[in-house]
């Protein structure tokens, strides 16, 4: 299962000091049982969202880990950045586990068929938005009391290649 974040962070003045925050809490989540990855990428200029963050989680479990909740997953550790982040959260189906992008290589996430970007030689996967309303509509869900899931997009495709 594929977590995304996009993000958008609207105060320059701290934006610095929360994208060290960000690099610590990435360190942090890996420690939490059923995430085996998270990465942090800025997006390029056909980007809606300037920031996108992709973690790997084995499943929902991950939400009931107390680790997980330890170091504020969910959006509370974020809270003293929450007035200047506008995100779109999502989990998606369809891909096991984010392969490690590298300075050598770059990730392409887009809600385009791949056959209309005009790239033939990438092979992209295709990722299937896991709906969160019923799961979220239950109280007695540790996941009903966090931010929400858009899901929204419904698909997206996601592809490694090498940089250059």
């Amino acid at each position: 299962m594929i977590y995304m974040i996009e993000i958008n962070y609207t105060d320059a003045a701290s934006e610095s000091e929360w994208d060290e925050w960000y690099e610590v809490y990435l360190r942090e989540l890996v420690t939490v049982p059923g995430i085996d990855t998270a990465q942090r990428f800025r997006g390029d200029n056909t980007s809606a969202h300037r920031h996108l963050a992709v973690y790997t989680f084995a499943g929902l479990s991950v939400y009931s880990e107390p680790r997980y909740h330890e170091i504020g997953g969910g959006g509370f550790a974020s809270a003293k950045w929450r007035q200047h982040i506008k995100r779109r959260r999502n989990l998606y189906d369809g891909l096991d586990y984010v392969p490690k992008v590298t300075p050598a290589s770059r990730l392409i996430v887009t809600e385009e068929e791949p056959a209309k970007l005009g790239l033939p030689d990438i092979l992209f996967v295709d990722l299937a938005v896991k709906d969160m309303r019923a799961v979220q509509a239950d109280p007695n869900h540790p996941l009903s009391r966090q931010v929400p899931f858009e899901n929204d997009p419904l698909r997206r495709f996601l592809s490694v290649i090498p940089a250059g």
